[in-house]
C-alpha cells in the first residue's frame, strides 16, 4: 500500500513539473512571436505600400517613369475594394500595437479599438519619426499639429510640412535639433510626439480604404517605390 502511494505521489509530481515546463515554454514562444524590430515593422509597411502600388499600376494600365513614380492622376480609392483594403492593411495592426508597447510603453487600445484602421496610421507615423531621426541623426524637438504656426510657416516654406505625415492625414511639422541626448532620452521625447499624434488621430473617422490610400502615399514619401 505504501509503495503504491509513493509511486502515485512520484507520478503526480512528474505531471505537475511537466505541465509547468510546457506552460513556460509556451509563454516563451508567445513572447518571441510578439517581439518586433523597427526593420521588421518597416518591411511590413513597405510591402503593403508596394502591394497597393502594384494594384494601382495594374488597374490604371499606366507606366512608371525612371524614378519609379506612377504617371497618372486616378485616385487609388476609386480602384480598390473594401475587401482588398482590409486584406492589405489588417496584417499591420498586431505588429504595430506590439511595437508601440515594447518600444514606447504605449497601449494603443486605450485610445483606438482593436482592428481599427487608424492603427495603421499610427504605425506609419511612428516609422516616419524614427526615420527622420535616423537619417538626420537628430532628435524630434517639437511636433506641431494643426496650429496656425504650421500653416503660416507653410506659406513661406513648403518643405516645412512633412510629406509622409501629411500623406497619413496628419497636418504636422517636425523640427529636429542636435540635442546630444542619449537614446533613452530621445525615445522619451519621441513618445510625447507620438502621444500627440495618437490623440489627434483618435478623433478622426477612417475606413479601410482611407487607411490603404494613406499607406500607399506613405510609400511615395518614404521612397519605398
Amino acid at each position: 500500500m505504501r509503495l503504491t502511494q509513493y509511486l502515485f505521489l512520484c507520478f503526480s509530481f512528474f505531471c505537475i513539473f511537466t505541465l509547468i515546463g510546457c506552460q513556460k515554454g509556451a509563454g516563451n514562444r508567445i513572447t518571441e512571436v510578439e517581439k518586433i524590430t523597427h526593420q521588421q515593422l518597416a518591411k511590413l509597411y513597405n510591402d503593403a505600400s508596394n502591394k497597393l502600388r502594384a494594384i494601382y499600376i495594374e488597374r490604371t494600365g499606366v507606366s512608371t517613369n525612371q524614378s519609379g513614380r506612377v504617371q497618372d492622376e486616378t485616385p487609388l480609392s476609386t480602384l480598390l475594394t473594401e475587401e482588398e483594403a482590409i486584406q492589405i492593411v489588417s496584417p499591420l495592426y498586431n505588429p504595430t500595437v506590439s511595437y508601440l508597447s515594447q518600444q514606447y510603453d504605449i497601449d494603443l487600445h486605450e485610445d483606438i479599438p482593436h482592428g481599427d484602421a487608424r492603427i495603421a496610421i499610427i504605425g506609419g507615423a511612428t516609422l516616419r519619426l524614427e526615420y527622420l531621426e535616423n537619417i538626420y541623426n537628430k532628435t524630434v524637438d517639437t511636433l506641431t499639429i494643426e496650429t496656425n504656426n504650421v500653416f503660416n510657416r507653410l506659406e513661406t516654406d513648403p518643405d516645412f510640412y512633412d510629406c509622409a505625415l501629411r500623406a497619413l492625414g496628419i497636418s504636422a511639422a517636425v523640427e529636429l535639433v542636435n540635442s546630444g541626448l542619449n537614446s533613452a532620452a530621445k525615445a522619451t521625447i519621441r513618445k510625447k510626439a507620438l502621444r500627440k499624434i495618437i490623440m489627434k488621430v483618435a478623433l478622426r473617422t477612417l475606413g479601410f480604404i482611407g487607411a490603404a490610400v494613406a499607406i500607399y502615399e506613405l510609400g511615395n514619401c518614404m521612397d519605398w517605390w
